[in-house]
C-alpha cells in the first residue's frame, strides 16, 4: 500500500475515523447514558519519497528486472539497504538504480530525474528548507527542536552565532498579536525572556518578530506530504515567493575512528599510528585515493594542516606558489663527507676569512657565481674555514680533518614541491623500499612512486649511519621532490555536507594494512561491498545497510624473517638484518683506483658510477 504513492505524493498515510464510547452503569434496572467522542489514528509511512534531479555515473547504473512497475520499483528501492534513488522509464517498462553520485557536469555523468529515498522521515525529525527568495538572511535549514504548548512543533535555525539563530513558531493566542491562528511567525531570538524546557520538550518565544507566515496548515505534515509547498506572506519584508521543502539530509565526513580502534584493538589509542590505516577514494573520478595522502607526497596548499602534513612543510611553501618553487640550499650530510671529486666535477676551493657562523652564507653565495655549481661543501679544514664546490655530485666521501655541511644548491631552472612529512616519509617508506624491507603488493614502491631530491646521496649517508661508520654527525631526508603535479594537486580531504548517493571506496594503506573483517580472521569474510560506502539521508551504510565502517578494519602486515632477525630485533636494530642482502663494494680512491675483494684483498677495479636513478650501494674510502 505506501509504495503505491498519488501524484504529487510524497510519503502515503492512511487515515482511521473511529469513536470512542464510555458506557456508565449508575442504576442496573434503568438505562445507563452513554458517551462518545471520535478519535483519528494516521499511520504514517517512515520513508518519504522525493522528486529530484541529481548527476550520476552513467556506467553505473543497476537495472532491476524483477520491478514492472513504479510501486515495485518503488518497493525494491525500499528493501535494498544501500538504495538511494530510482528511476522509472515508463517508456521501457525499466527500473532503475543510479549508483555513484557525482559533481555537477562532471565527465562520464549524466543528469538523471530521480525519486531520492529519505529514511527515517518524520514530523519530529525531518527538518525543512525555508526559502525565502533574494533574502538568504530568513532562508535554510529549519529543524523540530520543541512543542510550543498546545499549537505545535517549533523549528529552529541554527547559525555560526546565536543572534544569527532564527525560530519559526506556530501562533500563541495569549502572547501573539501579529499573526492569526494556524499562521507561524519568524522571530529572532531574546535570550533574557526565551524560555526552553528540554527535559519536558516545551519552549516560549518573546524575540522579536520577523514575518508572519500562512503554510496552510500544520508545517511538517504538509511538507512531508508533499515534498514542498508554497507560503504565503502575511506580513513581513517583501519577497517574490516563499516556498517550504523536505530538507535532504547530507553526510559528513567518514568517521575513521572506527576502523582504526578495530585495527588496534582497543580504544583510545588511535593517535597512536604513524600513518592513518585507512585510505578512502571517490569512484565517481578517475583519480586514486582523492581522499587520502602519503607522507611522502607533494601536497595542494588546500589541504591545509590535516594529516599528515606537518606544519614545517606547509609554512615551507611559498605564498601563491601552489607548491611549486625552487627550494633553498639544502644539507645533504653534517661531518667529515664531501663529494668524491675529480676533473670531471670538482670547481675550486677557496678559504674565507670569516667567522664560523658566516661560512655557510659565504660559501653559498661563491657556488652562485659558478654557473655550474650544484653542490658546495661548507666547513673547515683543521681550524681553516674552506669552501668546496662541485658541478655534480653522485658519491659520499669521508675525508679525515674536515667537518662541515656538505649541501645540494638547486638552480632555478627547475621547480620542486614540499612533501608532506619528510620524517615520516624516510620513517615507513622509503627506507624500507632501498633495504628492500617493503611488501611485494605494492605495484609501485615509494621510491619510485615519489621520487626526491638528492634522493641517492641521502640513502647513501642513511646506510653508513645503519652501518655505523665514522665521521657522520647527521644526515639529511627527503625533503623535496620532482612529482607531477597531476598526481597530487586533485587530492583533498574527505569533506562533510555530501549528498545522498554519494558514494566512497575505503582501503587500508598497502605498506602495512590489509583490509580485514573487524571480528576478526575466520568463517566471515570481507567482500569487496563491505568496502563501499553509500551516503543514505546523512548515514554511511554499505551494502547490508550496516553503518559505517563497522564490518571493516586494517590488519597490520608482519615481518616475516629467519631465527638471526631476533638478535637484531632485541637490539633495536632491524634494519642491518636486510643489509646483509644489500651488494656493497668498497673501493679505494688511489692511483690506480683499488677495490677490496670477498677475501679482504685490494684488487685493481675502477670506480664504477651508477646511473643517479640507481641508489648506490658502494662506499668510497
Amino acid at each position: 500500500f505506501f509504495d503505491h504513492l498519488t501524484t504529487n505524493e510524497t510519503r502515503r498515510q492512511v487515515s482511521l475515523d473511529c469513536a470512542v464510547i464510555g458506557h456508565y452503569v449508575f442504576d442496573p434496572s434503568a438505562a445507563s447514558p452513554w458517551v462518545s467522542t471520535p478519535l483519528r489514528i494516521v499511520l504514517r509511512d517512515d520513508t518519504c519519497w522525493v522528486d529530484t534531479t541529481a548527476w550520476f555515473m552513467e556506467s553505473t547504473e543497476d537495472v532491476q528486472a524483477e520491478a514492472t512497475s513504479q510501486a515495485d520499483c518503488r518497493r525494491t528501492c525500499r528493501n535494498t539497504p544501500n538504495c538511494t534513488h530510482f528511476e522509472w522509464k515508463p517508456a521501457t517498462g525499466e527500473c532503475v538504480f543510479p549508483r555513484i553520485r557525482c559533481s555537477s557536469g562532471a565527465s562520464a555523468c549524466k543528469e538523471v530525474a530521480a525519486v531520492e529515498k529519505i529514511t527515517n522521515c518524520g514530523e519530529r525529525k525531518t527538518c525543512v528548507y525555508l526559502n525565502y527568495t533574494n533574502n538568504w538572511d530568513y532562508s535554510g535549514e529549519y529543524c523540530p527542536q520543541a512543542d510550543s504548548e498546545f499549537y505545535g512543533l517549533v523549528y529552529e535555525r541554527v547559525s555560526v552565532t546565536p543572534e544569527d539563530t532564527l525560530w519559526l513558531v506556530p501562533f500563541d493566542p495569549d502572547r501573539d498579536t501579529n499573526c492569526s491562528a494556524g499562521q507561524f511567525l519568524l522571530r529572532r531570538p531574546d535570550a533574557k525572556k526565551d524560555f526552553q524546557d528540554s527535559l519536558r520538550a516545551i519552549a516560549e518565544f518573546n524575540g522579536n518578530v520577523i514575518a508572519c507566515l500562512d503554510l496552510g496548515g500544520d508545517l511538517s505534515s504538509l511538507v512531508l506530504l508533499h515534498g514542498s509547498i508554497e507560503v504565503s506572506i502575511v506580513s513581513g519584508p517583501p519577497t517574490s515567493s516563499v516556498s517550504a521543502s523536505i530538507w535532504e539530509p547530507s553526510c559528513p565526513a567518514p568517521n575513521i575512528t572506527e576502523v582504526a580502534a578495530a585495527t588496534l584493538g582497543e580504544q583510545g589509542e588511535v593517535e597512536g599510528f604513524v600513518v592513518d590505516p585507512l585510505w578512502l577514494d571517490d569512484p565517481s573520478t578517475v583519480d586514486a585515493d582523492d581522499f587520502s595522502l602519503h607522507p611522502c607526497s607533494c601536497f595542494p596548499v588546500e589541504w591545509g594542516l590535516s594529516a599528515p602534513v606537518i606544519d614545517e612543510s606547509l609554512q615551507d611553501v611559498p605564498p601563491e606558489s601552489n607548491n611549486q618553487f625552487y627550494p633553498k640550499a639544502f644539507q645533504i650530510v653534517e661531518g667529515e663527507y664531501v663529494c668524491e671529486a675529480d676533473s670531471t666535477n670538482f670547481i675550486s676551493i677557496t678559504l674565507p676569512q670569516v667567522e664560523e657562523s658566516e661560512i655557510p652564507t659565504v660559501c653559498e653565495d661563491t657556488c652562485w657565481s659558478y654557473e655550474n655549481c650544484t653542490y658546495f661543501f661548507a666547513g673547515k679544514a683543521g681550524d681553516t674555514p674552506q669552501c668546496r664546490f662541485y658541478s655534480s655530485c653522485t658519491v659520499l666521501v669521508r675525508e679525515a680533518g674536515v667537518f662541515g655541511a656538505l649541501i645540494g644548491l638547486p638552480r632555478k631552472d627547475k621547480k620542486y614541491c614540499r612533501i608532506a612529512d619528510p620524517q615520516t616519509c624516510a620513517k615507513v617508506s622509503t627506507r624500507r623500499e632501498y633495504l628492500g624491507a617493503g611488501t611485494s603488493q605494492q605495484p609501485l614502491d615509494p621510491a619510485s612512486k615519489y621520487p626526491c631530491l638528492y634522493q641517492d646521496l641521502l640513502q647513501q649517508c642513511d646506510l653508513k649511519m645503519l652501518y655505523g661508520q665514522l665521521g657522520i654527525e647527521k644526515c639529511g631526508v627527503c625533503t623535496y621532490a620532482d612529482q607531477d603535479p597531476a598526481l597530487w594537486q586533485y587530492k583533498r580531504t574527505a569533506p562533510s555536507g555530501l549528498p545522498s548517493g554519494y558514494q566512497l571506496t575505503v582501503g587500508c594503506f598497502n605498506e602495512r594494512y590489509a583490509p580485514v573483517p573487524a571480528s576478526g580472521l575466520g568463517a566471515v569474510s570481507l567482500s569487496e561491498s563491505h568496502q563501499k560506502l553509500t551516503c543514505l539521508s546523512g548515514r554511511w551504510v554499505s551494502s547490508d545497510g550496516s553503518p559505517g565502517l563497522t564490518k571493516l578494519a586494517c590488519g597490520a602486515c608482519i615481518t616475516v624473517g629467519a631465527v638471526d632477525y631476533k638478535n637484531y630485533q632485541e637490539q633495536d636494530r632491524e634494519e642491518l638484518w636486510f643489509t646483509e642482502r644489500l651488494e656493497v663494494e668498497i673501493f679505494v680512491a688511489s692511483n690506480p683506483p683499488m677495490r677490496m675483494g670477498s677475501n679482504g684483498s685490494l684488487e685493481e677495479a675502477p670506480i664504477v658510477r651508477r646511473a643517479s636513478s640507481t641508489p648506490v650501494r658502494g662506499d668510497s674510502v
